[in-house]
This record gives C-alpha cells, structure tokens and sequence, in this order.
C-alpha cells in the first residue's frame, strides 16, 4: 500500500506525540517529590517509555520512508507490527504492575499509619 502525500506529516505528528509521551513521563518520574511517588511514576515510566520509544520509532521510520519516497518493504511491515504487538503486551504488563503495586503499596501505608 502506497500512502498519499500527508502520510509522511501524519507520521512525523505521531511521532511527536510519542516523543512528547515519552518526556512526559520521564518528566514526572525525575520530579516526583517522594520515594513513594518515585516509584509508582518509575514503573508507570518504564512501561509508558517502552511503549512510546517502540512506535515513535515505527513512525519516525515511516515518516522517513515516506518522505525518501521509498516504497513500503512488506517483510519490515510484518516485522514492525509484530513488534508493535509485544510492545504493547509489555506495556500493558507494566501498567498493570505499576497500578497493583502502588494500589498495594498505598494499602500497606495505610494500614502502617493506622496502627
């Protein structure tokens, strides 16, 4: 399949949005004030930075093709959406992980101050 000539622009504002994702989190994770804090936005960043580093790369490098003019290889176009699927597995992984362990964490805390 052969984009039009926007898919490249389309590409490259995905990528930016990826990009801007990625710096946000990382953003939030070195600002936190606690270690508490640190931790949860730690693993919530590591597994939205997988996620946003994976398919801002995908789309940087579609952004790139396009505006080369090179046609789409369809065996990288295979290779990416499987990469693009486990990325997404990890990330939804971590995300899962991050919430049950601060909701644990918080848990414990409370119950600690409780006491």
């Amino acid at each position: 399949y052969q984009g039009g000539p926007l898919w490249p622009l389309v590409f490259l504002f995905l990528t930016l949005s990826y990009s801007y994702g990625l710096i946000a989190t990382i953003r939030a994770w070195w600002r936190a004030d606690t270690p508490v804090a640190r931790r949860k936005n730690g693993v919530l960043a590591l597994a939205f930075g997988t996620r946003d580093l994976v398919w801002g790369g995908m789309f940087l490098t579609g952004a790139v093709q396009g505006a080369l003019g090179m046609a789409p290889d369809p065996v990288m176009a295979v290779l990416s959406v499987h990469v693009g699927a486990v990325a997404l597995i990890i990330y939804v992984l971590l995300t899962a992980y991050g919430i049950a362990s601060a909701q644990l964490f918080d848990i414990d805390l409370k119950l600690k101050w409780t006491l």
